[in-house]
């Protein structure tokens, strides 16, 4: 990847054999979704969890059919898909 091909990338993995970079959501392994640099999710591989970040200038918006656990992390219970979630702007993102 170069530096100036920013956008939405996918980072997924295991432990033991490294890490690579996608365009589209790989079908295993750890998942990361970036956007234009910064990290905006993470869903685990055990039991499909998704954490969100909120402080940047981009978020991800997650569809409404999902429900968030006591720590705030979306109860997803599958691979995530393009269709799950958007990426907005966070107008509420402090400076």
């Amino acid at each position: 990847m170069k530096i100036h091909e920013f956008g939405l990338w996918f980072k997924s993995g295991f432990s033991d054999e490294g890490f690579s970079w996608s365009t589209t959501i790989p079908p295993e392994g750890f998942l990361c979704i970036y956007y234009d640099g910064d990290i905006m999710g993470q869903q685990n591989t055990r039991n499909f969890e998704l954490s969100t970040t909120t402080w940047y200038t981009h978020k991800m918006r997650v569809r409404e059919i999902f429900t968030k656990n006591r720590k705030g992390h979306y109860q997803i219970g599958r691979r995530l898909t393009l269709e799950d979630f958007e990426i907005v702007e966070n107008v509420y993102r402090k400076t």
